[in-house]
């Protein structure tokens, strides 16, 4: 499974994707509607409790919203 990630991504990054547009492409295709089985929501896949914390929005499909949303979340996760 890393290791099939780790081919697609690559090609990715390297047609000068970022990596938001990049994960967007592997989590749901750039499809906005997508609802993933643990109730994940937008093209980023974010759980909503965790959306819910950064906004009060529900614009799930609104692909501004959710990459700032992704983009909060992820720095959430990665601070020190």
């Amino acid at each position: 499974m890393k290791l099939a990630l780790l081919f697609a991504l690559v090609p990715m990054l390297c047609s000068g994707l970022d990596r938001f547009t990049a994960l967007s492409l592997i989590e749901t295709g750039d499809n906005d509607a997508m609802v993933g089985r643990a109730g994940e929501i937008s093209r980023y896949q974010v759980m909503k409790n965790e959306w819910r914390a950064i906004t009060p929005s529900t614009s799930y499909r609104n692909a501004e919203v959710a990459k700032q949303v992704a983009v909060k979340s992820s720095t959430n996760v990665f601070k020190d």
